[in-house]
């Protein structure tokens, strides 16, 4: 029996695209209510991460 032989395709290249974005700074809390450090790095770490999803890498 003959191994399986499949076409393999070469890489393709990165482009380079723009790529901007508007900073959001968390929103203050309303008046007379306060937020403790964790939930202010909670809410940090949520932007963080929709910032990150802009910026992966797709290879077609």
């Amino acid at each position: 029996m003959f191994p399986l032989t499949l076409p393999v395709p070469l890489p393709k290249r990165l482009q380079p695209m723009s790529y901007q974005v508007q900073y959001r700074a968390p929103s203050p809390p309303p008046p007379g209510v306060t937020r403790t450090p964790e939930e202010i790095e909670a809410e940090m770490r949520k932007i963080e991460a929709e910032y990150e999803k802009l910026a992966l890498v797709h290879i077609e």
